[in-house]
């Protein structure tokens, strides 16, 4: 069986009967594109026989060459294990397996880091927030800010998404990863001050249908994830920030920080960020330059009342 045609069959199955979100199954799908490129490069045939340990190692030691992080091969070792274990599970014409062992296993994987992710500061926010762009882009970066979401969930985003339940503007996007069955997507309150810009933005769109984009580019074409993430860096340059780029995950990490630093409580900043568990949020916890100064400062005035009040038994 072509190695090619057992990936869109495993996709197919993830996605209409394990429910994997859009997000996932891209993500699985570059992989598996990115994998037999390898194949093709080394003239080894589009076959399950070539999707081997030693292939798969060589796949890794490859992006290794070429200076791929670790934590992006780990991501890489996943996807193809996802897809393996589907194989494992079909058959050929003679009832064996069509893959016998799972390739991604008998050797010693990279080893996972967990690197700081950025956020901007008070003083960059601004300069983001304040750098002249076209409304096209005004309204991406409000939206970003505002609600945290991710990139691929901004630009999968349609007109129809948007809806004012109760007087709250809700925009509803999937879930990513796997979804129980029968989940309904997540609904993202937008503040009211964003809810008005993004009805303003369909105003002068002449009002799209609700299958039309939500986000567009300056041409009225939907943004795919990678141009999202490219404008909005180019955006965070324009404005003068060199300490980082302005990725849409960084601006999600910054949303989450100032939440918090709004005495927004943990169990709805994971909501607001459509988080499953408050473990995944304590990655996206931050401190802000001087903040554990306060917070000393905070604590001292603690002690005192509470030295105080043991004082007066």
């Amino acid at each position: 069986m072509m190695l090619s045609r057992g990936f869109r069959d495993a996709l197919q199955f993830l996605g209409s009967v394990r429910g994997y979100s859009g997000a996932t199954l891209q993500n699985y799908e570059r992989t598996g594109h990115q994998f037999l490129a390898f194949l093709q490069e080394r003239k080894l045939e589009d076959s399950v026989k070539s999707f081997t340990s030693d292939n798969v190692l060589d796949f890794c030691s490859y992006m290794g060459e070429r200076g791929v992080q670790a934590n992006t091969i780990l991501n890489k070792l996943f996807g193809l294990s996802t897809l393996a274990r589907f194989l494992m599970k079909r058959k050929d014409s003679k009832g064996r397996a069509l893959l016998a062992e799972n390739p991604t296993l008998g050797f010693d994987r990279p080893q996972q880091t967990t690197p700081e992710t950025k956020f901007l500061y008070p003083d960059e926010l601004a300069a983001f927030m304040t750098a002249e762009t076209t409304g096209a882009m005004a309204l991406a970066r409000e939206l970003f800010v505002d609600t945290g979401i991710r990139c691929s969930e901004a630009a999968d985003a349609n007109v129809g998404d948007v809806q004012e339940i109760a007087g709250t503007v809700y925009l509803t996007i999937a879930v990513k990863g796997r979804r129980k069955p029968g989940e309904q997507p997540a609904s993202i309150p937008l503040s009211a001050a964003c809810a008005e810009r993004v009805k303003d933005a369909l105003l002068q769109r002449g009002m799209p249908g609700p299958e039309e984009p939500l986000l567009v580019d300056d041409h009225g074409k939907r943004f795919t994830r990678s141009q999202l993430g490219q404008a909005m860096t180019r955006l965070g340059a324009r404005a003068g920030i060199q300490r980082m780029n302005t990725s849409p995950h960084k601006l999600r990490h910054t949303a989450n920080v100032v939440a918090r630093q709004s005495g927004v409580d943990a169990l709805t900043r994971a909501q607001m960020l459509n988080h499953r568990s408050l473990r995944t949020l304590a990655r996206y916890d931050h401190l802000v330059p001087g903040e554990t100064a306060r917070g000393r400062e905070q604590a001292r005035r603690g002690l005192e009342a509470y030295l105080k009040t043991g004082a007066s038994k």
